[in-house]
């Protein structure tokens, strides 16, 4: 990307970075809170030609989630204002946006792909 003087990165963190509310994911909060400030960095340092932009999902529709009591899944479902979880093509659709030129003035930005959370 250097060489041809231009690109754009995106990194994956996750919603938990920003509204971490679980004593026992204080670790994985922590370690996604650093890729929103490497993003951060990374982009202050290979701006003007590297865009660096970052996204942070949430709760998402896939089979990692089967193993998960279904009561938890339920109160999780409750907190998100769109009352569902993410389907993936929805969560791929901000990452393609951030890697083409119609995002070619985003830089150094994280975006919250979680549907409104509380």
């Amino acid at each position: 990307m250097k060489k041809q003087k231009s690109g754009a990165i995106v990194n994956i963190s996750s919603s938990s970075a920003i509204n971490t509310n679980k004593i026992d994911s204080i670790d994985y909060a922590a370690s996604k809170a650093g890729v929103i400030n490497l993003t951060n960095t990374l982009a202050k340092a290979l701006g003007p030609e590297i865009r660096v932009n970052c996204i942070s999902p949430g709760w998402i529709d896939t089979t990692l989630n089967d193993t998960l009591p279904k009561e938890f899944l339920k109160e999780e479902t409750k907190r998100i204002y769109l009352k569902r979880f993410a389907q993936p093509k929805e969560v791929s659709q901000v990452i393609l946006f951030l890697a083409s030129d119609d995002a070619s003035f985003v830089n150094g930005v994280n975006f919250l792909v979680d549907g409104g959370y509380q």
